[in-house]
């Protein structure tokens, strides 16, 4: 990812805990939804076309600005609008900032939906994702505050970094079986979130990725996880038990950082790295099944937790 302003190399997303950052190439304020990808390189003006329809209820007129099959803007005020057939791509930033939008359906003919695409739509309650849909992009439902259900299309591979970050209404998740990454932030902050089953394909689970979800109590985590990054599940305060794949090698920095319910965890002895603070906070954890040799090797890794006395002489 690139800086807006400077073009250098950025990480992404920017530390959600922090509601101001400062960009570490040129020092420009930047708010903690995450750093936009640089603009494209200018080009030579093309003509767009222009097509209009009317909305759901055929009371309004909606403007729809097209090039090449890209959907770059979306000019209306309406509540419920009806995508064109024949638009293969829902451009980045399309409908950034729509607060009127409540629904939209997107017809077979969309493939990809781009880069914050509907981020900032806190309207947006309801969204039919076309069967062909195989991208999704970067924040592209970022911030969409009363979304409550997304079903991900089967051909979707990746969920990308901060997609249905702080979708705080959103409930259900559908996830197909041929996702393998989870993003960084992908989930963050989705508070009413409860349960989420990952399919057996997902190998990567990324910073923050599920991160201040609040009521996510329940999660199933696949034999093909390798990877499970810093904060992963930071401040899950209603998550009760949890068990590690035996692929996995390292647990991150802060990873059940707040965990406050968790009472129990299975860690495989293919673990062999715990980050800074991984348990920290986590008052309520009693119970941890792993190896003796393993308990006596890491023990320290728990002290404040309940368990740590029974983990010293297991």
């Amino acid at each position: 990812m690139k800086c807006s302003s400077c073009d250098a190399e950025l990480p992404l997303p920017i530390d959600p805990k922090s509601q101001v950052s400062m960009r570490p190439c040129c020092k420009e304020e930047i708010v903690s939804s995450g750093c936009l990808p640089a603009e494209e390189e200018a080009q030579p003006a093309r003509p767009s076309a222009h097509k209009t329809g009317t909305d759901n209820t055929g009371s309004h007129s909606v403007d729809f600005e097209i090039e090449d099959g890209v959907l770059k803007k979306c000019n209306c005020q309406s509540k419920s609008i009806v995508i064109p057939d024949g638009v293969t791509n829902i451009g980045n930033r399309a409908f950034k900032d729509c607060s009127h939008l409540v629904k939209v359906t997107i017809p077979d003919s969309v493939t990809s939906i781009g880069d914050w695409a509907f981020d900032n739509c806190i309207n947006l309650t309801r969204i039919k994702i076309s069967a062909n849909v195989t991208e999704i992009g970067v924040g592209a439902f970022l911030r969409c505050k009363s979304l409550t259900k997304i079903v991900i299309p089967a051909g979707v591979t990746s969920i990308k970094d901060a997609a249905f970050s702080d979708c705080n209404r959103l409930v259900s998740v559908m996830i197909p079986a041929g996702v393998t990454i989870i993003g960084e932030s992908a989930f963050w902050n989705c508070q009413m979130l409860d349960s989420i089953v990952l399919p057996a394909g997902v190998t990567s689970i990324g910073k923050y990725a599920f991160g201040d979800c609040t009521n996510l109590a329940s999660v199933m985590l696949p034999a093909s996880v390798t990877s499970i990054g810093d904060d992963a599940f930071q401040s899950c305060v209603s998550l009760e038990s949890i068990a590690i794949p035996s692929g996995v090698t390292a647990i991150g920095d802060e990873t059940f950082d707040g965990c406050e319910k968790l009472e129990k965890i299975a860690i495989p002895d293919s673990v062999t790295s715990i980050g800074h603070w991984a348990f920290e906070g986590c008052e309520s954890l009693a119970r941890v099944y792993a190896s003796p040799s393993w308990k006596r090797k890491n023990a320290d890794f728990f002290a404040g937790c309940p368990c740590y006395r029974k983990m010293c002489n297991p």
